[in-house]
């Protein structure tokens, strides 16, 4: 596994070098799979920038990867030794895996908004891994000292972002995204600290600009978010309430043009600075 570990490095660095532009001789269906064995390294120069790197230029700069490959790719990183590998441990470098598996399935969705590669069904297959996935994704650590980015929950955010993106996601999609953001923000013990909240946020932006879901619905879930801060009980809920604020400021800030911010959301806003 080393030969073939620092082979794979070697290669990508070369092919890093000319912004990884491939010849007509490269077998990429062959490089892609061979990829996929470490796409957790902990190195994070092989993990974060070659691997990731390439599948980015292959597939949105270059469009080199045909689209029955893709749909193994799909299944491959979406599968129990990569998305769901070791799902419920905590603080091992298995988060590597399937964070970094979640963020090239970000990219694929990126394609499919633009391509169209999978069908419905493969699609809501695909989707609704994902969802389950960010779920149940139990180790939220942002940088990991030696070992560069785990980063899950944003990650998650990214492919989740992708997804409502996607032309072929429907109103209950979106729902159902609204419903993880909620999990992601009020089922996790650590306080995100590596602006996991501003990715979460861009989820929340998407779905308003695709208007699937009505102004009412989600002004009836911001304050239904906003009822669950609560600073004056214990650590969990503390932290529950300050990845809510930290989580509403990013969504508020950075989007003050949206039509939601009327007098009631900034109201809502002012609330959390008097719940410190």
């Amino acid at each position: 596994m080393t030969n073939k570990r620092e082979n794979l490095k070697q290669k990508l660095y070369e092919l890093k070098k000319d912004d990884f532009k491939v010849s007509s001789k490269t077998n990429i269906r062959d490089l892609c799979f061979k990829m996929l064995a470490f796409v957790g390294d902990t190195d994070p120069v092989l993990r974060d920038e070659y691997i990731y790197e390439a599948f980015y230029y292959w597939l949105i700069i270059y469009d080199v990867i045909d689209h029955v490959t893709l749909k193994e790719l799909c299944l491959k990183l979406s599968d129990e030794e990569h998305l769901f590998l070791n799902i419920t441990s905590f603080s091992t470098d298995d988060v590597f895996m399937r964070s970094f598996s979640v963020l090239i399935l970000s990219i694929m969705f990126n394609y499919q908004s633009k391509c169209s590669f999978l069908d419905e069904k493969e699609f809501d297959v695909l989707k609704n891994k994902v969802l389950r996935y960010v779920s149940n994704e139990k180790d939220v650590r942002g940088f990991i000292d030696n070992k560069g980015w785990a980063h899950s929950m944003a990650h998650g955010a990214d492919a989740l972002k992708e997804i409502v993106l996607c032309s072929q996601s429907t109103l209950n999609d979106h729902m159902d995204a609204l419903n993880v953001l909620v999990v992601m923000l009020c089922n996790k013990k650590n306080v995100y600290t590596h602006k996991e909240d501003e990715r979460m946020a861009n989820v929340l932006v998407t779905i308003i600009n695709r208007s699937l879901v009505s102004t009412h619905i989600i002004k009836d879930w911001l304050s239904d978010l906003v009822k669950r801060v609560d600073f004056s009980n214990d650590q969990l809920t503390y932290a529950i309430s300050l990845n809510i604020r930290n989580f509403l400021y990013s969504f508020y800030f950075k989007n003050k043009n949206i039509i939601l911010f009327d007098d009631s959301f900034v109201s809502l806003i002012s609330i959390l600075d008097h719940e410190k």
